[in-house]
């Protein structure tokens, strides 16, 4: 019941530079109405040309009088300097959202863009296309990532492209780019050129799982007998907690043999080299079951378990929360 409910808007500028309350919607006569044009309703209407360019975060909170339960909802806007055209920009990330470096992920980027002329929006024909930019000023344009379109509609879903410019804990944007001879190096220079462009709010570049190793204790045994205890560890990771590990075994490649030292450990003989393994993509032929692979468990813990009788190779695989693995 909608007739139950208190709606309060409030609204922070990123920078500090500009005081929200100067808004029209939070003006001492206008702040109650309900209809958009004030801040305590469903909807917040704000006119143009209120707003600087930068950076804001406007909040709504939601209150149920019947037992004053409270809820609360963010957007954040960015606001950038624009030509003659109306450019609305939807990426897939928040502000400062991590984004794996790493391509074939579970969530990969992708954005939207609509372009309005007429009606006021100016009626500018020209063709556009996604930039990679460095998220801060001037913002640097690393590469184009599609070709020019003249569409209403221009969507982005991210390509092998982009990840080969991603460095790890970089800060990035997209923008969509107004085309003409002129080639700028930065979005600032492309307005002072007078070009056409809006840009998403950053994104945080997040780099897959490294440095880990695997271990085994013992290294040989008795099949069906022997209890392995198999663990991994030494990775970095930028959010370690949600790390998740999955511990495999390979038959041995061709040509290579195990042997005991006499000690405990064993001998290698032959060359061996990793075999080249994917992981996710169950239609290619280096899939770890086309491999031969078979999954032992998973665990952040060492796993304990027996083996059966030959000689094997291990694998573990980490993956963090943005679907990014790595093995070791």
């Amino acid at each position: 019941d909608t007739n139950d409910l208190v709606f309060y808007w409030s609204c922070a500028s990123g920078t500090g530079a500009f005081n929200c309350r100067t808004l029209s919607n939070f003006g001492p006569g206008t702040w109650i109405l309900q209809n958009g044009t004030g801040s305590s309703g469903p909807l917040l209407i704000v006119n143009g040309n209120q707003l600087l360019e930068g950076n804001y975060t406007f909040t709504l909170q939601l209150i149920r009088q019947s037992d004053q339960v409270v809820s609360s909802s963010t957007w954040t806007v960015d606001v950038t300097k624009t030509a003659s055209i109306s450019i609305s920009i939807s990426p897939s990330w928040y502000e400062g959202q991590p984004v794996s470096t790493q391509a074939n992920t579970d969530s990969s980027p992708s954005s939207t863009a609509f372009l309005r002329t007429g009606q006021g929006c100016g009626d500018k024909e020209a063709l556009w296309s996604w930039a990679l930019v460095e998220a801060d000023s001037p913002f640097n344009i690393l590469t184009y990532l599609d070709s020019p379109s003249n569409a209403s509609e221009i969507s982005y879903s991210a390509s092998d492209l982009l990840y080969d410019y991603l460095l790890p804990s970089q800060r990035y944007a997209l923008a969509l780019m107004e085309q003409t001879d002129q080639t700028p190096s930065s979005l600032e220079q492309a307005d002072v050129f007078g070009l056409s462009f809006s840009r998403t709010v950053p994104f945080l570049a997040d780099a897959p799982p490294a440095g880990g190793l695997l271990t085994c204790v013992p290294m040989q045994g008795v099949a069906a007998t022997t209890e392995f205890f198999i663990t991994s560890s030494g990775w970095y990771d930028e959010d370690m907690s949600n790390l998740s590990f999955a511990f495999y075994r390979f038959p041995l490649p061709s040509g290579v043999a195990l042997a005991s030292d006499g000690s405990g450990g064993v001998l290698v003989t032959g060359t061996f080299s990793p075999p080249d393994v994917e992981w996710k993509d169950t239609s290619s032929a280096n899939h770890w079951m086309n491999l031969g692979g078979v999954c032992l468990g998973y665990s952040q813990l060492p796993l304990q378990l027996r083996l059966p009788a030959g000689q094997h190779m291990l694998a573990v695989v980490v993956q963090d929360s943005h679907g990014a693995v790595s093995s070791s």
